[in-house]
């Protein structure tokens, strides 16, 4: 048995319409839940390190993840005997926008899970009953436009958190707390942003992919079969 006959068992089988996923808007939906999928993997499963040398030869490691409040950041360090407690944050501003892209990341995955089953479960509930479409094109709006505000707010966040985590900031705060000679801090160094850099990405192409959408959805509603049923319609 090909593929093609494989598709077919299991569609009879399970009562499935899978034609759907070959539409533009089945397809955009499959790749909205990957991208949401990824996005959301990549910012969760991020953790930066801050590496201190202070003392000469002693190191001080610090890690942060999400939702990246770095504020509670606090270590010890003993140099010479002296224990100072190296607290480097006080702000943490952007974990706010952290949330909010890992919330619309997760809305958009269940969103897409339940229009997909719609799709291929209730194909003929799709097309024949207009709060189907309707509440799809609405959802969607909605989504992009969270998208939009989300991607721009972690951008943002992001920006935020490298200046403020970048070794030059850091050596010069931490000359700031250092009160005396006996703690000398020589270098600092931080991780790569690259898991959250392809988050921001992501979440950018999420918002074109949710877009470019609604065209395909609003071309499914009674706002345009209705006004091309009167084009069609009209005398010549």
């Amino acid at each position: 048995m090909d593929f093609s006959q494989a598709v077919k068992g299991l569609e009879n089988g399970a009562n499935i319409d899978l034609n759907v996923l070959k539409e533009p808007r089945g397809v955009n939906r499959v790749l909205q839940f990957i991208i949401s999928i990824l996005a959301a993997l990549f910012l969760y499963s991020y953790e930066g390190k801050i590496s201190i040398q202070y003392c000469v030869d002693r190191t001080l490691e610090l890690t942060y993840s999400y939702p990246f409040r770095i504020s509670t950041l606090a270590k010890n360090a003993t140099c010479n005997g002296t224990i100072h407690k190296i607290e480097l944050f006080e702000d943490d501003g952007f974990s706010i926008y952290a949330e909010y892209f890992l919330y619309i990341s997760i809305a958009s995955v269940l969103f897409c899970v339940v229009l997909m089953f719609i799709y291929v479960k209730m194909t003929s509930a799709y097309e024949t009953d207009n709060r189907y479409p309707l509440g799809d094109f609405i959802g969607t709006m909605v989504l992009a436009v969270f998208w939009l505000f989300c991607s721009a707010a972690w951008s943002h966040g992001l920006s935020f958190l490298k200046v403020t985590t970048s070794p030059k900031v850091l050596l010069r705060t931490l000359k700031n707390i250092d009160s005396g000679d006996v703690f000398k801090f020589s270098s600092v160094k931080t991780a790569s942003y690259f898991g959250l850099n392809v988050s921001a990405l992501l979440g950018c192409l999420s918002f074109f992919l949710w877009a470019a959408d609604l065209w395909f959805l609003y071309k499914e509603t009674p706002w345009f079969q209705g006004g091309r049923s009167e084009a069609v319609g009209s005398p010549a």
